[in-house]
């Protein structure tokens, strides 16, 4: 899934980035990381500063995917890109973004828009 998100920077502006989650998502986070995604996730939950710090490195390797022409430019995730990316958006950024970064790692499609359509009126075809 691709999606992008509007992220706040350091300068107080305000910037579109773009974020790709697939099947590779994990294992690219885990060789960057040097942790499984899932247990970092589940260790984040009600820690505010190990959820900024894997939500900000989720995002990373998110955004690195959309961005790739191929999948050889993944291999130099490197922990000082990283930093020089991290540099421009505000400190909780990741953290406060964290439920919508998940989404797209989770490919998330639910929307809040209404159907075109009574449901009552949509069959089936």
């Amino acid at each position: 899934m691709k999606r992008n998100l509007e992220l706040k920077t350091s300068d107080g502006g305000v910037i579109t980035v773009p974020f790709k989650s697939t099947g590779t998502t994990p294992i690219w986070f885990k060789q960057f990381a040097g942790e499984d995604l899932v247990t970092s996730i589940n260790d984040a939950t009600g820690n505010i500063s190990k959820s900024s710090d894997v939500y900000s490195r989720l995002a990373y390797v998110m955004h690195r995917q959309a961005i790739v022409k191929s999948l050889d430019e993944l291999s130099d995730l490197d922990i000082d890109g990283f930093y020089a990316w991290l540099d421009q958006f505000e400190p909780m950024t990741f953290a406060n973004k964290s439920d919508e970064i998940v989404d797209i790692y989770l490919c998330n499609t639910e929307t809040s828009s209404d159907a075109k359509k009574n449901p009552d009126q949509q069959t089936d075809q």
